[in-house]
C-alpha cells in the first residue's frame, strides 16, 4: 500500500517529516503559500498524486482553524475529486481552540507505543511551542486526548 501525506509548510522541518521520508510505505509531500491561485494549487498537487498513485492520503481536516490548513484540505479535496483514493483527515494538533465544527474521528491507529515519539516530532514545530511560556500544558493537553480517543476505541 502507497500511502501520501500532505502538509504545510510546517511539517517540512519536523521530525515526523524527516522520519517518513526516509521510509519506502510513505511519499510526503508539504506546500505552503496557499494565497496564490487555488486552481494553479489544485493542478500542482493532482499531478503530484497522478505521479505518485497513493492507496491512502492523510492531511489537515478541512474544518482546522488555521487558514493553510483549511485550504490545504479543500485544494486536496478538488484535486482528488475523479479517483479511488482513500483520504484521512486528522484532528487539529493543538487541542482546543474555537470551532463551530466537532471533529468525528472514524478511524482509529494505536499509538500508545508511540506517543513520546510524536510528542518529541511535536517539539519540532519550534514557532507554535517556542513562543508558549508554559507550553509543557500543551503537551499534556495533546497526550490527554490521544488518551481519550484510545478510550473510544
Amino acid at each position: 500500500m502507497k500511502i501520501g501525506i500532505i502538509g504545510s509548510n510546517g511539517f517540512i522541518g519536523s521530525n515526523l517529516n524527516l522520519y517518513l521520508s526516509n521510509t519506502k510505505k510513505f511519499k510526503v509531500f508539504c506546500f505552503s503559500s496557499f494565497n496564490k491561485c487555488k486552481a494553479d494549487w489544485i493542478n500542482k498537487i493532482s499531478n503530484e498524486i497522478k505521479k505518485y498513485k497513493p492507496d491512502v492520503i492523510f492531511s489537515c481536516w478541512e474544518h482546522d482553524t488555521h487558514q493553510d490548513h483549511k485550504n490545504l484540505a479543500n485544494i486536496l479535496l478538488a484535486a482528488t475529486r475523479k479517483n479511488n483514493i482513500s483520504i484521512n483527515m486528522y484532528e487539529t494538533m493543538m487541542p482546543g481552540g474555537l470551532n463551530t465544527y466537532a471533529f468525528n474521528p472514524q478511524y482509529f491507529i494505536n499509538i500508545s507505543k508511540y506517543i513520546d515519539v510524536k510528542i518529541e516530532a511535536l517539539k519540532a514545530y519550534k514557532s507554535v511551542f517556542e513562543k508558549k511560556e508554559n507550553n509543557s500544558k500543551y503537551f499534556e493537553s495533546i497526550v490527554g486526548r490521544a488518551k481519550f480517543r484510545g478510550e473510544v476505541i
